[in-house]
């Protein structure tokens, strides 16, 4: 296993279009990593030709289009390590589903990874593997 890289991200965006997802053999796989109360933390591993992928994250059951999603946009410089990416603004206590894009040279989203279903820690709420968060 290689060292998790973790890149800048920039471009915030809350635009989202259709893609088509043409037939490849390559697949794009998001995993999840760890989750506080506002920030999901999320790995990857890049696959060429892309240089750019969008994660995009939205709470469980809404729309990916329009307000109701948020995105970013990441450059990748090298292939082969896997890369740390964060969907950050998040709520405390929400079910989010996250998934990554593949942009194409021209800007074009064109392959989406898997969605990973994630919940965000409850504010107050000690996240120790095994141990529950009681709420009165």
């Amino acid at each position: 296993e290689g060292r998790i890289k973790k890149h800048k991200i920039s471009s915030p965006s809350n635009t989202f279009s259709t893609m088509s997802v043409p037939s490849t053999s390559q697949s794009l796989k998001l995993e999840f990593d760890d989750t506080t109360e506002t920030t999901i933390h999320l790995k990857f591993k890049p696959i060429d030709p892309f240089t750019t992928y969008k994660l995009c994250w939205r709470i469980y059951g809404q729309s990916w289009d329009g307000d109701a999603a948020d995105s970013r946009t990441e450059d990748i410089l090298s292939f082969g390590n896997e890369c740390a990416i964060e969907a950050v603004n998040c709520e405390p206590g929400q079910t989010y589903e996250c998934r990554l894009i593949g942009i194409g040279k021209n800007g074009d989203e064109i392959l989406a990874s898997n969605i990973v279903t994630v919940d965000t820690v409850m504010p107050d709420c000690n996240s120790t593997p095994g141990k529950c968060c009681i709420i009165s």
